[in-house]
């Protein structure tokens, strides 16, 4: 049973204030309903109610109805103490969850409900972990202790006087000290956030100093011109002092104990320049003196021609500054800023005066790597505040590998690391200037991290450029390391990844035996099972490759076993037809979680050959192999086993125990087994020959738990890996993800279809008794922008409620979850599954997330003495109401505008046996009861699995007033509810199909193809009446061009989803044209009139300055 929010509508539409119908005619079991527009508490009412259709709760009336700040407000969990809680709790919220046990100062890393992991990490350390355990995000304000001024949270151990002293600034480390001082005693400084302020230190200047996450900074701010040379010395005691070529001042304890270096200092005055720079500036000679392990001087000799110059604008500051760490990013400048800053809040790209100052950034990210390191980079990107641009005119700023290793301090115009040739990414869209409010600007780095993560190339960090260094609308100034206002704004990368699964173990095959090296099965169709492993939480699958003599005749990817837990056995059986009588075989297999695949296993050779030994029967009266669950763990059962031939001796043991010998002379003999735990076990026995050839290994496979007693989450793991595996998972194998059709198609499983030659033609003839409606226009919103999504968040117990609340986190609807007298708390199951055990007597509650506003709730029935029935008792907001269509078991729930708000997809059952059973969806006083309804004469093998499943809604699929009075008719309600399904997948392939081409999504390759792939899939799953109303009611606010596509394009689908509809593969045959078809609409602008007249043409020449992509090869004459 499935809850869905948001698309489907059985309640009429909301036009102001009153509910009413759009007014068109459509013709339904040769009833013709003319819909006026009329209130709902009159006939709209009355004919919902006459097409079984239940109103519970209508308009707000009844117990269920509260005010909506009455609802009880779930709260958000956003972190958890470690991987296995963080995962448990993004599955229940819908939301990612940082684990805090793998935080450290640079990364966070957060469970998604998908079961990948995403990183955040920035260049420098961004948090600081307190004595009490406790992470804070660094912030260097400065606080009095004692007789010091420190900042608040910070790397770097620095200090400074808060009282006269002749220290300013002093770095520690463990042992280790190093202090900087100024030649007279320091008046009381006065502090202003992280900055300390010395007044008069010199005639006409004062002394600043600021604390920086990994150092601290000061800066001599000159009032006005010096009458004599200036020489500033500072002292610096209890380290060795050096300058670099590059001008730059490295500090270190003779142990190396506690290091601190500062760039080549500069100077600017106050005089305004070319927008954002000063207008002078230079760099300041530095001088050492009285070098020795113990104390030196450095001299800043600021230049007196440029103090003097009378163009020079005071204040001028001088600005040296000194950190621990090895700065995370810096800029530098072909003028004036010619060294790497190091210590600036900002990052500057680009340039402000056409070209004659140009800035470029730099930024390490080795701090992550080791996180993501031989893992399947998913996605990532880099992310930075772009607070400040020149205009709002977009202009590439292009983010590209670097190549060699660099230091903040050592960088130079003249010394800048080298970068990568090819792979570099843009992000042109200008952010923070009048017009266009400061934002994040965001990178696709996925390609390089995947580099990093791969090995195929270090990490040295990401160079920032403006494509164009000479066009003043590549002026970009982005927040850096050192911005502390708002530490989400500082630069990151955030990395999505998986781990591949681990190669598959114990191969092996069914009803066979091994004598010498020759492993022998008597079955032409036997069964496959090894035991995958995967880091990462959640199920895997093995997948099986049969050769012979070099042939693969079953590929991998079409050898797919059952999906199965870490450390647990996946199985395939093979097909009929594919393996001979006498042939020799080669089987290996490769773990897989449906996005990636480990490396092969071994090849195992066998033979298939009928003719080996007679085999043994086994039985056992404790341990039935009936597929039911007897006994317990620890509880000992005897099996006996009688030879059918003239074997002398008979082997036999327990899962992966050591064999027991036993002879006879043809007589059953016994064994004594006790299995440690409970779930499925095998006890397998074969006769022995005197000459010593064995007989085929006979498996007798039996089930071990009661499940009449108090239930564990570990028993109901495995009674539903058991028997339901295939209901508790989101991967459904015959509607196949994008990668998953990737690989097929890059494995030659089915071949490329070429739209031009398939014979379609361009005729549709409207259903009878439809008829169009042409609504106000609405414009179409940008399928690349984020939607808001309502979210199903689980309880953490039994006793709780399942909450929707929208985006904005305000409660929408809340359900009870059914259960007994006790509650129970949710356990996350290594299978990646929810368990609430012993909900009820006899009783567990499952629950599985498919996605943030989707939620499959199970009850698992473990026996006939359990409860059948299970209520849902609903709090909804004043206005609400839930409608139930008797005929199709769904209900749906919807606002007082007639607005959809969630829906409760038609529940089913299935029993051990995997018998359907019947199930009845009704409202009892105000209540949803799920109950199973099985007939006269139906035998229930119990376990039993009910599901209901909760989906809310979604604002990615806006419905027209003519789609939702279409869909507020009963008979409509459950093909409308699969249209909003099938609208999210192709939606979601769109993106991933035309990810690399933005913009494409909206009247674009990208565009053509969603609406072309939701109609194949549409025609598929409802016929041609109710997938050519949807799809043609949907587009009836829009006009012109915009329309007559998208009608266009729905109608190529149809066309394309019934031509697929029988064949082998319905879904991905369905993607492979309509991808074809939406890369030959954007690269030939008149491929719909070509194609409409003949077969395309491969000399017909591509557009001139076509910039569209090419499908299935590369050629600049489109598809040949």
């Amino acid at each position: 049973m499935v809850f869905l929010t948001g698309f489907l509508g059985l309640a009429v539409v909301s036009r102001r204030s009153c509910l009413v119908f759009s007014s068109y005619i459509y013709f339904h079991g040769g009833i013709s309903l003319t819909l006026r527009r009329f209130g709902i508490a009159g006939a709209a009412s009355a004919l919902l109610l006459a097409s079984g259709v239940t109103t519970v709760g209508f308009a707000g009336t009844g117990d269920t109805a509260v005010a909506a700040d009455q609802l009880q407000a779930q709260p958000l969990i956003t972190e958890a103490p470690d991987s296995g809680e963080a995962r448990l709790q993004s599955k229940l919220t819908g939301h990612s969850v940082e684990d805090l046990s793998q935080r450290d100062e640079f990364s966070r890393v957060l469970a998604n409900p998908d079961g990948s992991w995403t990183a955040q990490t920035h260049p420098e350390p961004v948090w600081v972990k307190s004595d009490d355990g406790e992470w804070h995000d660094v912030d260097t304000h400065l606080v009095r202790r004692g007789d010091v001024l420190v900042p608040k949270y910070a790397v770097a151990d620095v200090a400074l006087p808060a009282d006269q002293s002749r220290t300013f600034a002093t770095l520690s480390q463990g042992d280790s000290t190093i202090e900087w001082s100024w030649g007279e005693q320091l008046p009381e400084p006065i502090v202003d956030g992280p900055t300390a302020t010395y007044p008069d230190v010199i005639e006409g200047g004062d002394l600043q100093v600021t604390a920086l996450a990994t150092g601290f900074t000061y800066n001599f701010i000159l009032r006005e011109a010096p009458t004599e040379p200036l020489v500033l010395p500072v002292l610096v005691e209890g380290g060795d002092v050096r300058e670099t070529a590059q001008g730059a001042i490295k500090v270190s304890t003779p142990d190396d104990d506690l290091s601190a270096s500062a760039p080549q200092p500069v100077m600017w005055d106050s005089s305004d320049g070319v927008r954002d720079e000063p207008g002078n500036a230079a760099t300041v000679d530095t001088t050492l003196s009285g070098a020795s392990t113990d104390q030196t001087t450095i001299n800043l000799k600021p230049n007196r021609d440029f103090l003097t110059d009378a163009a020079t604008e005071y204040p001028v500051v001088v600005d040296p500054s000194f950190t621990t760490f090895a700065s995370g990013d810096a800029w530098v400048q072909n003028r004036t800023y010619t060294t790497g800053q190091t210590s600036s809040p900002e990052l500057r790209v680009g340039t402000n005066d056409g070209g004659t100052t140009r800035s470029r950034a730099f930024m390490h990210f080795d701090n992550g790597t080791a996180r993501w390191e031989g893992k399947k980079i998913l996605s990532a990107k880099l992310v930075l505040r772009n607070f400040h641009s020149t205009t709002c005119a977009n202009s590439p700023t292009r983010a590209t590998r670097i190549t060699n290793a660099w230091l903040g301090d050592d960088l130079t115009w003249s010394n800048q690391p080298s970068v990568a040739s090819a792979g570099s990414v843009d992000y042109g869209v200008a952010k923070g200037a009048d017009g266009c409010p400061a934002g994040d600007a965001t990178w696709n780095i996925t390609n390089i991290v995947a580099g990093w993560a791969s090995g195929a190339f270090p990490n040295h960090g990401i160079r920032l450029a403006a494509g164009n260094e000479s066009s003043n609308n590549s002026w970009r100034r982005y927040r850096s390391v050192n911005y502390t206002n708002y530490p989400n704004n500082r630069p990151h990368i955030d990395v999505t990844y998986n781990s591949y699964p681990g190669v598959p173990s114990s191969l092996s095959i069914s009803e066979s035996n091994k004598i010498g090296t020759v492993t022998r099965t008597r079955s032409v169709t036997p069964v496959f099972t090894t035991k995958v492993s995967d880091a990462d939480p959640g199920t895997s699958s093995a997948q099986y490759e049969v050769t012979q003599a070099g042939t693969v005749l079953i590929p991998f990817t079409r050898g797919v076993g059952t999906n199965a837990a870490d450390g647990s056995i996946s199985s395939f059986k093979v097909p009929e037809g594919i393996l001979t009588e006498g042939d020799t075989y080669q089987v290996r297999a490769r773990g897989t979680d449906g996005s990636v695949y480990s490396g092969a296993g071994w090849a195992l050779t066998f033979t298939v050959d009928s003719t080996a030994p007679e085999p043994v029967t086994i039985t056992s009266s404790v341990y039935p192999a009936d597929n039911t669950w007897n006994g317990a763990a620890n509880e000992q059962g005897t099996f006996e086993v009688t030879p059918s031939g003239t074997g002398t001796k008979v082997r036999a043991w327990l899962d992966e125990q050591a064999p027991q010998e036993q002879a006879t002379t043809g007589a059953p003999v016994n064994f004594m087994v006790t299995p440690s735990s409970t779930g499925r076990h095998v006890f397998k026995a074969q006769a022995i020959d005197a000459a010593g050839n064995a007989s085929e290994t006979i498996e007798h496979s039996f089930l071990v738990g009661d499940l009449d007693a108090q239930s564990t989450s570990e028993l109901v793991n495995q009674v539903v890996q058991e028997h339901f595996g295939d209901l508790v998972t989101i991967y459904d194998p015959t509607d196949p993800g994008d990668e998953a059709i990737d690989a097929e198609k890059a494995a030659g499983t089915f071949p490329a279809l070429d739209p031009t030659t398939d014979g379609l033609t361009n005729t549709e003839t409207p259903p009878p008794g439809f008829v169009d409606v042409d609504e106000p226009e609405v414009l179409e919103v940008d399928p690349e922008a984020d939607f808001p999504t309502d979210t199903l968040v689980l309880p953490e117990d039994s006793a709780g409620l399942i909450g929707q609340i929208d985006s904005g986190g305000v409660p929408v609807t809340s359900w009870d979850l059914p259960q007994g007298a006790s509650s129970s708390e949710a356990e996350l199951t290594p299978g990646d599954v929810i368990v609430y055990p012993n909900s009820d007597p006899g009783i567990d509650t499952i629950a599985v997330r498919e996605s943030e506003n989707s939620v499959e709730t199970f009850h698992l029935v473990r026996s006939a003495n359990s409860a059948s029935s299970f209520t849902y008792d609903p709090t909804l907001l004043s206005g609400q109401e839930i409608i139930i269509s008797t005929d199709d078991n769904i209900a749906t729930i919807v606002d007082e505008s007639g607005d959809y708000v969630l829906s409760v997809e038609a529940p089913t059952a299935r029993d051990a046996a995997g018998e359907q059973i019947p199930v009845s969806l009704t409202n009892q006083n105000g209540n949803l009861v799920v109950a199973l309804a099985p007939t006269s004469e139906s035998t229930v093998t119990y376990p039993v699995l009910v599901d209901p499943t909760f989906l809310a809604r979604d604002s990615s699929y806006a419905k027209t007033g003519a789609e939702r009075d279409f869909c507020i008719l009963p008979w409509h309600l459950k093909d409308c509810q699969t249209a909003r399904k099938d609208a999210a997948k192709a939606r979601d392939s769109a993106n991933y199909r035309f990810r690399d081409y933005r913009g494409s999504l909206y009247q674009g390759a990208g565009d053509a193809y969603r609406h072309c792939y939701w109609s194949a899939r549409l025609r598929q799953h409802i016929g041609y009446d109710d997938s050519y109303a949807i799809l043609t009611l949907h587009e009836s606010t829009s006009k012109y061009n915009d329309r007559a596509m998208d009608l266009n394009n729905n109608m190529w689908g149809r066309k394309v989803g019934l031509v697929y509809k029988e064949s082998a593969h319905p879904i991905m045959n369905s993607v492979a044209w309509c991808e074809g078809y939406a890369h030959l609409s954007a690269t030939h602008p008149d491929w719909h009139r070509l194609y409409m007249l003949g077969p395309w043409n491969c000399s017909s020449p591509r557009p001139p300055g076509s910039k569209a992509p090419l499908y299935w090869s590369e050629t600049p004459d489109g598809p040949c």
